[in-house]
């Protein structure tokens, strides 16, 4: 008796990529992700790295994969480029790519959002996490980045995002 929408059934309806081998190496990539977060083991940023880019090689039209690359870049160059002029400018480019092939990806809008809080610029930050939202409320990465630009200003929104990341994820990433 559900009643889906014609946007939700757009949504299910989109198939990232039709290519197994492209779908292999970015699910190796993502498993990959945690291991760095977790580890901080600059080796395995460096194997995420490739696979993305044989990703994209396979399939260059697989927007996962622009962001999966644009989060590595995020982690790569955070400090190297921290005071350059262009500071990290190359993951608006990659979640560009992203969006060019598929706008409605809640995971783009989450990267950009953290993105704008690297800028130091916080009212980007929560419209891009907002928009995250608007496709996906269960997206706990966006609560959580809303929870860490709140932490300093709001303590009562900052608890509330934070909550509702928890809630929300019960995987490696664990609020």
């Amino acid at each position: 008796q559900a009643v889906i929408t014609p946007a939700e059934l757009e949504l299910i309806e989109n198939v990232p990529t039709t290519s197994l081998t492209a779908l292999d190496y970015y699910q190796e990539a993502r498993d990959m992700q945690w291991e760095f977060l977790l580890y901080e083991d600059t080796l395995m940023l460096k194997r995420e790295k490739d696979l993305y880019t044989k990703d994209l090689k396979t399939d260059p039209t697989f927007e996962q994969a622009y962001n999966g690359l644009a989060s590595v870049y995020m982690n790569e160059h955070d400090s190297d480029e921290y005071l350059s002029e262009t500071y990290l400018d190359s993951v608006l480019i990659l979640t560009d790519m992203a969006m060019k092939h598929n706008s409605k990806l809640s995971l783009t809008y989450v990267i950009r959002g953290f993105y704008y809080i690297r800028k130091n610029n916080p009212e980007k930050a929560i419209m891009e996490f907002d928009k995250a939202l608007q496709l996906n409320p269960n997206e706990y990465m966006a609560y959580g980045g809303k929870a860490r630009l709140y932490a300093n200003v709001d303590n009562l929104k900052a608890i509330e995002n934070l909550h509702r990341a928890i809630r929300l994820n019960r995987g490696q990433g664990l609020s």
